[in-house]
């Protein structure tokens, strides 16, 4: 089924240009990525002024946005606007002096709970380096009040120094089971306002593999196993195992440890330092599978409400063994103007981490 729509180009303030400020859209293709930046693009009739273009929308046949981007440079030719967007949340992919080290009055660190980090990853550390991206936002955190209670130190290395803020945060996301959403809401002065909310993923969904057309990669030569020491003690010695279940243990559990054994060493100035470091080693070998999944197959409209908030418990993922199962998380959902759409599961690319 078609999903033809309308493309409008807005300044920075979300004003429409163009004489007439909906095309049509002659084609475009989305890709969704929870953890890695949108892929955007369309083509429709021809703009005749884009020279103030900021941003690209892409609106249903009723008017109703679907999604915005970054227009970056439209270009015309033969009557034809081609235009390839670059992900809204690309605002944080900005190089600064990221500092983990600040410390309260009494001593405490400052960022020492989930939302404390997001919140000085999206807005303070911006406001602190004088990074003006030119482009109103708000932040909805909200739903990392549910993860009170949940900060896991190993996962942030102590330190002050120039990072990358975009790396940082999916970083985190990857972490602690979130994504960062963006969405568009009309304000009194009829003008979209954009909003960046970071959720949890929480919900599941069983999934009998055999009932889809499924596409399967996975990566087993992955470090499973960290052994971590300071330099001055090398014997001294800790460990972490990643579980077949992704999750991360500092014992061996029997029956649950990946298999075959993938084993690293790290060592640290400090075995603090060293244990940070091995637990980030294991965080991104977490989930690295990928299960791709044609929405356009009988049952595949049974799945159209899967969104990053999902777990698939997908059932059958040992074609030889129809009871094995492996829990993943949705990471792409890609859709275009042809009515194709598909969704993918698990995190087989590399991720960036708090190192």
């Amino acid at each position: 089924m078609s999903q033809t729509g309308f493309i409008c180009l807005y300044d920075y303030n979300w004003n429409p240009l163009g004489k007439w400020t909906q095309h049509v859209a002659k084609s475009w293709s989305l890709k969704r990525k929870a953890f890695e930046q949108d892929e955007f693009e369309a083509q429709c009739q021809g703009f005749e002024n884009s020279k103030n273009a900021c941003f690209v929308g892409l609106h249903t046949k009723t008017g109703q946005l679907k999604y915005a981007a970054f227009c970056g440079i439209p270009s015309t030719k033969n009557g034809i606007t081609s235009i390839t967007g670059v992900d809204c949340r690309n605002v944080f992919n900005q190089e600064a002096w990221v500092d983990y080290t600040k410390r309260e009055t009494g001593g405490q660190y400052k960022i020492r709970t989930v939302s404390a980090l997001f919140e000085y990853l999206m807005d303070t550390v911006l406001e602190e380096n004088g990074i003006n991206v030119q482009v109103d936002y708000e932040l909805d955190l909200d739903d990392l009040d549910f993860l009170i209670g949940e900060w896991e130190e190993e996962y942030i290395t102590r330190t002050a120094q120039v990072m990358n803020i975009w790396t940082q945060l999916m970083a985190a996301c990857h972490c602690y089971n979130v994504f960062i959403e963006t969405s568009f809401e009309v304000t009194n002065e009829n003008k979209y306002k954009l909003i960046f909310t970071v959720k949890r993923t929480i919900n599941s969904r069983p999934i009998k593999l055999s009932d889809y057309d499924v596409v399967m990669k996975l990566s087993q030569n992955v470090v499973n196993r960290v052994i971590y020491a300071a330099e001055s003690a090398p014997t001294n010695r800790g460990f972490y195992y990643l579980n077949n279940d992704n999750t991360i243990t500092a014992t061996l559990v029997p029956g649950r440890a990946c298999f075959p054994p993938v084993t690293e060493m790290i060592l640290g100035e400090t075995k603090e330092e060293a244990q940070a470091e091995a637990y980030q080693t294991l965080a991104k070998n977490r989930y690295k599978d990928k299960v791709t999944i044609n929405l356009k197959t009988k049952l595949g409209s049974t799945l159209e409400d899967l969104d990053f908030t999902y777990f698939g418990v997908l059932k059958g993922y040992n074609p030889a063994d129809q009871s094995s199962e492996k829990t993943l998380p949705v990471c792409q959902i890609s859709e275009d103007h042809e009515g194709n759409k598909s969704i993918v599961f698990g995190r087989l690319s590399d991720y960036w981490f708090m190192d």
